[in-house]
């Protein structure tokens, strides 16, 4: 008879296996580019198209129906791609400052958009006229520079104690107080983006652009990590997932 400990762990292999692939849209920022992924088939990335322009992009969420929003923050503005088209449709500025080292862009559940801007200040962004609406600043780290909403649009972070350069704490937020309340530390010394999957949990990477970059995934739980796979992407600044899919 199989021991309780090998039967969980026969349990776990066949889980694991039979787990569904899941796909991302990943931002190459050094090649200003939009890549599709596939978390069963990584080291193939899909070339979805690259934007014109020049600027140092970061953020990036599915609005649906076929397009995709980017954020640039050399020109502090909002650039909407058509996945149809290939090419942009139209760039909105903001009326704030972005930062390429402090930020972070979400999008909940009813499709609002959030960001974090310098100061740590949380805001929404309203896509149609780029104009912020102040929700709370973050406190309880000296960086962020990556948020995703999770189960029941609870906000979560990557970000770091001190200014370092790093973002190696996984943080909960509190959009009432701005509170960020440590999980503990994720395991990455640097994850600069973040999403939430439809396995349970967050997945991004460390944007390094001389090399193509790892998918990484981080329990909510605060524990497990794993090094997924090599994307065959350089410098992902920015991760999303498809909608409706």
């Amino acid at each position: 008879m199989l021991r309780a400990a090998a039967i969980a762990g026969l349990l776990t292999v066949m889980c694991c296996s039979n787990a569904r692939a899941i796909e991302f849209y990943v931002v190459s920022e050094p090649e200003r580019a939009i890549y599709r992924i596939d978390s069963k088939a990584l080291g193939k990335p899909d070339l979805v198209g690259k934007l014109e322009g020049r600027g140092a992009l970061m953020g990036l969420v599915d609005l649906g129906d076929g397009e995709l929003l980017v954020f640039d923050s050399t020109n502090d503005s909002m650039l909407t791609y058509s996945l149809e088209l290939k090419r942009i449709v139209s760039e909105v500025k903001l009326d704030r400052d972005l930062d390429l080292h402090v930020r972070g862009i979400a999008m909940d559940s009813k499709g609002v958009i959030y960001g974090v801007f310098p100061g740590l200040k949380l805001a929404t962004v309203d896509r149609v006229t780029g104009q912020t609406t102040p929700v709370v600043t973050l406190q309880g780290a000296a960086r962020v520079e990556a948020i995703a909403f999770g189960p029941n649009d609870r906000l979560f972070a990557s970000g770091s104690a001190k200014n370092d350069g790093s973002s190696e704490n996984f943080y909960r937020v509190d959009l009432k107080t701005g509170e960020l309340d440590l999980i503990g530390a994720h395991g990455f010394a640097d994850l600069d983006t973040l999403v939430f999957g439809r396995d349970t949990y967050f997945y991004g990477a460390n944007s390094r652009a001389e090399l193509t970059n790892e998918l990484l995934r981080v329990s909510p739980r605060g524990g497990k990590k794993d090094v997924v796979g090599d994307t065959g992407v350089r410098g992902v600044n920015a991760i999303t997932l498809p909608r409706n899919r």
